[in-house]
């Protein structure tokens, strides 16, 4: 995950960056189809095992946006680990993992 425009965030002591992609996709750009996705790794071993979210809000640049943009806070971001950690996520397993945010 690139560093350029991630944050970090630290969640029962593990110290984590979190990247959402600024850029719209295609898909948002031209059709309006797809949602807001957020990338999350351990800070200190990058590449190790990455939580790509799914959190079902409209991407900002999504070409026919019928929801209101809903922002990502830090707390948002905190929640979801706590869900995929909870749901099985080794943040040191070595390998891309997805799942979709509850609200």
């Amino acid at each position: 995950m690139r560093k350029t425009g991630s944050r970090t965030i630290t969640v029962d002591g593990l110290k984590y960056r979190w990247r959402i992609r600024h850029r719209g996709t295609n898909l948002q750009l031209d059709y309006g189809s797809g949602t807001l996705h957020v990338a999350v790794e351990l800070s200190d071993k990058p590449g190790s095992s990455v939580l790509v979210i799914d959190t079902s809000r409209p991407h900002p640049k999504d070409a026919c946006r019928r929801a209101p943009v809903v922002p990502v806070t830090p707390r948002d971001v905190a929640e979801w680990i706590k869900q995929a950690l909870k749901h099985g996520w080794d943040p040191a397993g070595g390998k891309m993992t997805t799942m979709t945010a509850s609200p």
